[in-house]
């Protein structure tokens, strides 16, 4: 099974850089082991998930939503106000909603073009301090009708 051919099911879309012809999982790719899935949802704003570390090398998601789109000719930017860290959930059957605690730590911006990027961070805890990486795709979904080139 795949993606029907017949151009009257699937006319062609003209590609354009748009938020939409960018979603998917980018990463740094000197910061292999470490990445982001950035989506845009439907009330036009966006949401990232990062995958990477805390300060002791634990494993660490940090959650963005409510991103503010701006989309130019040249590239998208997304700023997100509020990046948050959670804890207190445990796995399994344990699990109580009740118990996860979310928590602001910092605040994030990327910048697409359609093959790469930039994102920085900038952290409350200046333990974590603020960076910049240089990003790249490495999926986008296959049926997205938004391509860009």
């Amino acid at each position: 099974m795949g993606i029907n051919s017949d151009p009257n099911i699937n006319p062609p879309i003209e590609p354009s850089l748009t938020a939409a012809s960018i979603i998917g999982s980018w990463f740094d790719p000197s910061r292999n082991g470490e990445g982001f899935h950035i989506e845009q949802i439907t009330d036009g704003s966006a949401v990232f998930l990062w995958y990477s570390y805390d300060l002791d090398g634990s494993k660490k998601w940090f959650i963005g939503s409510g991103g503010v789109v701006t989309e130019n000719s040249d590239h998208i930017n997304i700023i997100f106000d509020q990046v948050y860290i959670t804890s207190g959930g445990i796995f399994g059957m344990g699990f109580d909603p009740n118990d996860v605690i979310p928590t602001v730590w910092g605040s994030a911006e990327f910048n697409f073009q359609c093959f790469n990027g930039t994102f920085n961070y900038l952290a409350l805890d200046a333990a974590y301090g603020e960076g910049t990486y240089q990003i790249e795709p490495i999926t986008r979904p296959i049926n997205n009708a938004f391509r860009c080139e």
